[in-house]
């Protein structure tokens, strides 16, 4: 078939084809890996397949030993729908159709709910996805959707609230590119069947991909899937299952080339083996004739060779297959199977040297079944929608103005301010809410805590000495401060119960300017002029300091504030350099990210203090008390920047603002 016949029926021929994915573990999401045997997670497992005959994606919940679904809710998508992406609590649909990618929450039972926006605008035809996973080798969070007909990869980043921003669109090199396979955390490859091409892309780390190789392959549009770790490609003409080697350069290992008689349509792959004890890697490939063939191999990609074990008939021709492997449920691996014929969804043993002829479950579907993922999320991480506040999730120490200001969201719908302080230096949220007030004056400075913004509950404590200006207060609830002797004290309450204190000479402090606590209760200190120091507890044991002077990786200069989110990913507000900074650890170089703030106003922007959300994709907030304006962004760094606030002491103004807290 030539290119233009095949882009012609491009929708109906491609998707119709059977079609076999591996379901690839990103965050502990999906349903392959294995998980240590002394875990004692619990998880929740929900399976979400896309139906191209009514436009439509139903969520089922998945017993984790018997595979059996139950059918949840079922939502609209767009015009057809033919691939499904879960991202964490999220989850994508690629509409060929309408050129759009559909968006939805996952709430604690599996079901979908629309964001809002419902869809966002993809390249012509959107028909796979890879995503550069949140959080790991400073990876943005990015989803790409490679497009069929315009030839193009659509790069989005993935908000704190799941929805997607268009970052741009690149070429992919090839003609009509059909899948995507995501090779390692830094690279995808691309199938383009128009050109007969696989194709490998690099992430540049700044919402881009590098071109790197290509290799073709014998047939035209005949090639029609690749796993999703792009490693084996179908071709119909030849009823032949490539291997591609995972190293580069890329190149074609021709004696591991699977023959059949049939003709293959799909194909997926098992990295974690057949049984453990084998340790052997699995190739599972669909053919025409209703069966689904089982290799095994090695682990080695270059020596071993592949061979094949028994093949399981299944009535009806699959319509997409998909790979499910998990140690965490009796079962161990699975193949899901959608039979377009009858709109069900068959589960078959494959947790062993040959797949059980007879499904161990089925449910039905849609009109249509098209796409198929598996997710498998820790019930403990499982996030409810949010619940609307009555308070303010974010808040600024106007120290000018002498007020703290709360406010909703940046830009904000609601600005609220409260007190007549000196000249409140910084603010904070404990666990349950309450807000914390360092208000710094010379002999007589005070820590105050309020309930709300209207002062219910107010409590104040003097600190000895009465110099308190930064204030910190950590999960546990423990309350922490910097005062002028240039020491961090810590005290239970509010009524200083077991007031410690730490400097010279347990640890050597210059000049403290932030203070944070991360998940193993080991504290954080940004110091002097370029410094991030770290100890286990009150006593300065196992003190590690980072950092020298500079602009460079691992450099700082006049070091301010810092932040850590729920990942224990650090945030610092690296002052004279403009910029804010995100480390994984202080322990080393490894995954530094970086983003210099734009100028204001023709002004360099100064960050002083930093703040971010709780949740699981945190939003970060800075203050640049030289402007009077509040910043925030994703925790990717420079992607939905928003800046707020004037200089002046009415609404929407501030005057030297010093602290900022987020809830």
């Amino acid at each position: 078939m030539k290119l233009s016949a095949w882009l012609r029926f491009g929708n109906l021929r491609l998707l119709a084809l059977l079609t076999l994915l591996a379901c690839v573990v990103l965050s502990g999401l999906g349903c392959t890996g294995s998980a240590p045997a002394a875990s004692t997670t619990t998880y929740k497992y929900f399976a979400y397949i896309t139906n191209q005959g009514d436009n439509t994606v139903t969520a089922y919940s998945m017993d984790q030993n018997t595979y059996a679904l139950t059918r949840l809710n079922t939502v609209a998508t767009g015009k057809y729908p033919s691939a499904v992406k879960i991202v964490s609590n999220y989850a994508y649909v690629a509409n060929t159709g309408d050129n759009t990618i559909s968006q939805y929450s996952i709430d604690s039972a599996g079901n979908l709910t629309p964001l809002n926006p419902p869809n966002v605008t993809s390249g012509a035809g959107p028909v796979s996805f890879a995503l550069f996973e949140y959080g790991k080798n400073n990876f943005k969070n990015e989803l790409l959707v490679a497009n069929v007909y315009d030839n193009t990869i659509s790069e989005y980043v993935i908000g704190s609230d799941g929805t997607l921003s268009s970052i741009k669109s690149v070429p992919s090199g090839g003609i009509g590119p059909v899948r995507l396979g995501q090779t390692d955390l830094v690279g995808i490859t691309v199938l383009s069947t128009g050109d007969a091409a696989v194709r490998s892309f690099t992430n540049d780390f700044s919402g881009g991909l590098i071109p790197n190789l290509s290799l073709n392959l014998p047939s035209g549009d005949a090639l029609v899937d690749m796993d999703p770790t792009g490693s084996y490609v179908v071709d119909t003409t030849k009823k032949a299952v490539y291997y591609i080697h995972p190293a580069f350069p890329l190149k074609l290992i021709l004696d591991q080339t699977l023959s059949f008689k049939e003709t293959p349509v799909s194909v997926a792959y098992d990295p974690d083996g057949l049984v453990a004890s084998y340790k052997t890697d699995a190739i599972y490939v669909a053919t025409d004739a209703g069966k689904i063939y089982q290799f095994q191999k090695a682990s080695a990609p270059d020596t071993s060779t592949i061979t094949p074990q028994t093949a399981a008939t299944i009535s009806l021709t699959p319509q997409k297959l998909t790979l499910c492997s998990s140690t965490l449920s009796g079962i161990g691996h699975a193949i899901f199977v959608l039979l377009g014929g009858s709109n069900t969804v068959q589960a078959y043993d494959a947790n062993s040297r040959s797949i059980s002829a007879t499904h161990m479950t089925q449910a039905t579907t849609g009109n249509g079944p098209s796409a198929i993922d598996i997710a498998r999320i820790s019930a403990q991480s499982i996030v409810a929608p949010p619940v609307t506040s009555t308070g303010p999730n974010v808040l600024v120490a106007d120290a000018g103005n002498g007020r703290i200001v709360g406010m909703d969201k940046i830009p904000p719908t609601s600005f609220t301010g409260y007190g007549t302080f000196y000249s409140p230096y910084s603010v904070a949220f404990d666990a349950q809410g309450r807000i914390y007030i360092g208000d710094y004056q010379p002999g007589s400075s005070t820590i105050t805590r309020v309930d709300d913004l209207k002062g219910t509950n107010k409590t104040v404590y003097a600190p000895p000495g009465s110099t308190a200006s930064i204030v910190y207060v950590d999960k546990a609830g423990k309350i922490y401060y910097r005062d002028d002797s240039q020491k961090i004290f810590r005290m239970d309450d509010m009524t200083g119960k077991n007031l410690v204190s730490i400097g010279s000479p347990a640890v050597n402090l210059g000049s403290p300017n932030g203070i944070a606590v991360d998940s193993k209760n080991r504290i954080y200190i940004t110091d002097g002029d370029h410094q991030i120091i770290r100890f286990d507890d009150m006593t300065g044991k196992n003190l590690v300091r980072y950092g020298t002077v500079g602009n460079g990786t691992g450099q700082f200069s006049g070091i301010q504030g810092i932040a850590i989110d729920i990942h224990d990913r650090i945030y610092i507000a690296d002052g004279n350099n403009s910029r804010i900074v995100r480390i994984d650890s202080i322990d080393s170089y490894a995954n530094w990210m970086d983003y210099t703030l734009p100028l204001n106003g023709g002004n360099l922007v100064l960050p002083r203090s930093i703040a971010v959300s709780s949740d699981a994709n945190p939003t970060v907030y800075m203050v640049d008390g030289a402007s009077s304006t509040i910043y925030k962004m994703d925790s990717n760094l420079g992607y939905n920047i928003a800046a707020f606030g004037a200089s002046g002491s009415g609404s929407g103004q501030f005057s030297y603002p010093a602290g900022i807290a987020a809830k």
